[in-house]
């Protein structure tokens, strides 16, 4: 993974929202997926970060990815299981998994019926961040990782309605609802993290999670009193 990792100069692949249109789970039986044109972006995206990262481990470091930034949204549905086997072929099995830091998105919260624990997928997916002797939702939902003088801090900002009416979707998008940790209890873990980490006299501090704090899209940004 990333222990013993202390380069000074490297860089790293930021990537985020790389899933699909259409959950593999909604196509009917005997159907096949007829890719869209941003599922053909997507395995043009995701085959050549896969090539960057796995090609650069042993690179001298100054060309070096020593890591991967995930911003979330890997799979279209988080309980879907042909959505992970469709990523695991395409990517996942592809690169140094441990190398892969990854933040929660709505996606990868989202429950069809009759389908397994979204989060049971995830953190099977991605077992470098569950503790030893842990297992399902006890995974690191946020979560600080220092490769060399840069600190990466994860947050997660949850998930929104699979089902229900424009407001609820609305309302939900809006705020972190992580159920694992509040919004406020993330800020003060935070601060202490960064406390320690300028103590340390880190150099460098990067912070990602999934819900835009400003956003164009048809999300709306979050809300001033986050």
């Amino acid at each position: 993974g990333l222990a013993g990792l202390n380069p000074k100069r490297f860089s790293f692949v930021f990537l985020g929202d790389s899933r699909g249109s259409v959950s593999r789970c909604d196509v009917p039986a005997g159907q096949t997926l007829n890719p869209s044109p941003q599922d053909q972006l997507v395995v043009r995206m995701l085959t050549e970060a896969a090539g960057q990262l796995s090609a650069a481990v042993d690179a001298p470091p100054e060309r070096r990815n020593a890591f991967m930034l995930y911003s979330g949204d890997l799979v279209t549905r988080g309980s879907c299981t042909k959505d992970w086997a469709w990523i695991e072929r395409l990517f996942l099995s592809r690169i140094p998994r441990a190398r892969l830091l990854p933040a929660i998105g709505n996606h990868e919260t989202w429950h069809g019926k009759d389908e397994p624990e979204p989060l049971l997928q995830y953190f099977r997916a991605f077992p470098h961040l569950t503790a030893p002797g842990s297992s399902g939702r006890e995974g690191w939902h946020h979560y600080a990782a220092e490769v060399g003088e840069v600190l990466v801090v994860t947050l997660c900002t949850g998930g929104y309605p699979r089902f229900g009416t424009e407001e609820d979707f609305l309302r939900s998008d809006r705020t972190w609802d992580c159920t694992q940790a509040s919004y406020a209890q993330q800020m003060r873990w935070m601060d202490q993290v960064l406390a320690r980490a300028a103590a340390r006299g880190t150099r460098h501090v990067v912070v990602q999670y999934h819900k835009p704090s400003y956003s164009q899209s048809r999300h709306p940004p979050l809300d001033a009193a986050n």
